[in-house]
């Protein structure tokens, strides 16, 4: 994710250990470093590897280019949205599997440590069995789901279902994902809907990368007005 992301700051990360869950803290340590709890254990690389790829990606979006102690990273209604491309990801091709999400993906680095690759290919595969919603449209199933999305965030078997549908995309043009820097710039508006976030989060970003958001928002069938810069 970070290799294609050549023109965007982010400080020194320190790891370190929280019983409860993993988490980007808001405020930085007092080295000014970005803080990440993992609640991962003993010798669970795999989980390691999940959980920070997940908070690398928040990381990305709340402090690229941001030298701010603290960063605003309140519940909002399209949360989720972020949520989802942290469990989105490049295309990685591991064992005959595809790894769909961006704590998967960097699970393929550590491919050459034989034992733990069994224990990848079992975690891609779980990924992979909720790729589709069953016998819908993603459009039907997000237009179904998009209120619940909106009141939680934290749904990742929801969160995951739409990273699928973004990952084509991510595939195609993996300097996308230097738009994750951009993603929380813009005006707050806890209760935006999904087109005004998506048009603040594009017009937060470099010319060249408006339109990979396009991309984006085409998969919600959201069609953003066109800047006055040919796109």
């Amino acid at each position: 994710m970070w290799k294609h992301c050549p023109h965007t700051q982010l400080g020194w990360i320190d790891v370190y250990y929280r019983a409860d869950h993993p988490q980007t803290d808001f405020k930085r340590t007092p080295s000014g470093r970005i803080g990440i709890g993992l609640s991962a254990r003993d010798t669970r690389w795999a989980q390691y590897s999940f959980q920070f790829a997940h908070e690398f990606c928040h990381a990305l979006a709340n402090f690229s280019n941001n030298p701010q102690q603290l960063v605003r990273y309140p519940r909002r209604a399209n949360l989720w949205l972020e949520e989802s491309l942290c469990e989105n990801g490049f295309s990685v091709r591991f064992a005959g599997y595809d790894p769909l999400m961006a704590d998967v993906a960097s699970l393929s680095r550590l491919a050459e440590l034989r034992s733990v690759a069994q224990r990848l290919c079992r975690a891609a595969t779980r990924a992979t069995g909720t790729s589709s919603p069953a016998g819908k449209s993603f459009l039907v199933w997000f237009q179904e789901n998009q209120a619940a999305l909106r009141q939680n965030s934290d749904r990742r078997d929801r969160n995951t279902i739409i990273a699928i549908q973004l990952l084509p995309i991510f595939e195609a043009e993996p300097r996308g994902w230097q738009t994750v820097a951009f993603l929380n710039r813009g005006s707050f508006n806890a209760e935006a809907s999904l087109a005004q976030f998506l048009g603040e989060w594009r017009s937060q970003c470099p010319d060249h990368l408006r339109p990979f958001v396009n991309r984006l928002a085409a998969v919600f069938a959201v069609k953003l007005e066109r800047l006055q810069k040919t796109e």
